[in-house]
């Protein structure tokens, strides 16, 4: 057997995933619908994207020193994240955090903000007495007092995804109120400051040898954007315009922290891209051939966009391009008759044989109930109309 020239890494087959080992415990409850849901809520990705923004009235931040004294410091959670099957869209556990109060500058009010680890600097609402939300969510953060009334902790309430979790009650259900509310101790009235890299986001539409144009969003550090660093991509049909510097630095972190350049690709026919949108198209091109313009598939459009990067950004001539499920399969795309600086893949959980072990099929059975909607939300309309069939 010939052996790749570049490496390939995570390919979940071989062994579980950190996806995976939150997934077993709940082989033993109807695997269709969780499945389904679980699929679904990753495409939308973190858990506060997945309602609009809850119709509370907020009230004016009180603004004496004693009362956001009260407020501002660390905190540690005394758990280490919900131990229900959602905890991973709920991102990696943290353990501590903060509540900053930023006094009124530059006609701004003044605010409270949490920021942690994994989690860059966000803006909280104040809705009412000793309760924070956190804007585009229904997460709240209720602050404890104790018998004295001095606050000595606080609980979040990730309320969006109880109720997600109870759309697929089951008995014995893995998600309840309980297990999704989260309980932290006052450590310090210091706040501590968490500092992450800045990136300076820009877009382009990067044509492919048959002309089309696919819409890429490029994330490049601000600290040093003259150096020759690696590129990372990611391919995927599920839109890639919100992706901004805070958004990297909570899904990526480490990575982010490395200093790479990240490109974020909508793929042929999807969001801001152009061309039409074959559900895992096929492999169709000549393998060595790079010029031929009526023979275009996944495997090309990585290639071209590849060639793209290489010459339009300040980078060291090494890409590696990384996805999960249906981002897995581009991702192995990029692997097949790959560009020369392609030196890594990462397919996580990708979607290859669908006909034996895979979301459409299972042992060749079709999954009607999943397959029919997840088809139609992605090839009734260049964006995700996964909603619109609950109508």
């Amino acid at each position: 057997m010939r052996r790749s020239r570049f490496l390939t890494i995570g390919t979940s087959y071989l062994q579980p995933t950190r996806m995976q080992k939150i997934w077993m415990p709940a082989l033993k409850y109807p695997i269709p619908l969780l499945q389904a849901f679980l699929f679904f809520i990753s495409i939308f990705g973190l858990a506060g994207s997945l309602l609009a923004e809850p119709p509370h009235s907020s009230v004016a931040m009180p603004t004496d020193a004693a009362t956001l004294a009260e407020f501002t410091g660390a905190y540690r959670y005394l758990d280490s994240g919900t131990p229900c099957y959602l905890n991973f869209y709920l991102g990696e556990p943290q353990s501590d955090f903060s509540l900053v109060y930023q006094a009124p500058h530059d006609g701004e009010d003044g605010a409270m903000f949490v920021e942690g680890p994994r989690s860059p600097r966000t803006r909280l609402r104040y809705i009412e007495k000793d309760t924070l939300l956190l804007p585009g969510t229904d997460v709240e953060y209720q602050l404890q007092r104790d018998s004295h009334g001095k606050v000595i902790g606080l609980t979040r309430d990730d309320a969006a995804i109880v109720k997600a979790a109870e759309e697929v009650t089951v008995p014995g259900q893995l998600c309840n109120r309980e297990t999704i509310l989260r309980h932290a101790a006052k450590v310090d009235a210091i706040p501590k400051h968490y500092l992450f890299p800045d990136y300076v986001r820009s877009e382009f539409m990067v044509a492919m040898r048959d002309g089309v144009k696919l819409h890429l969003v490029l994330l490049q550090p601000a600290i040093h954007p003259t150096a020759a660093l690696p590129i990372l991509l990611l391919r995927t049909p599920y839109g890639v315009e919100s992706w901004d510097s805070d958004g990297l630095n909570a899904r990526y972190t480490e990575l982010a922290a490395s200093g790479y350049i990240f490109a974020f690709e909508d793929i042929r026919g999807r969001y801001g891209s152009g061309g039409q949108f074959v559900m895992n198209r096929a492999v169709v091109h000549k393998i060595g051939d790079h010029t031929d313009a009526t023979r275009v598939d996944e495997s090309t459009d990585a290639y071209d966009t590849v060639e793209w990067l290489v010459h339009n950004t300040t980078n060291n001539g090494r890409v590696g391009v990384m996805g999960v499920s249906y981002d897995g399969f581009t991702a192995i795309m990029a692997g097949i008759d790959p560009h020369p600086a392609v030196k890594a893949i990462s397919p996580q959980a990708p979607m290859t044989n669908t006909w034996i072990g895979d979301d459409f099929f299972h042992n060749g059975a079709f999954r009607q109930t999943y397959g029919f909607d997840y088809g139609m939300g992605m090839e009734s309309s260049k964006k995700n109309a996964f909603q619109k069939l609950k109508q």
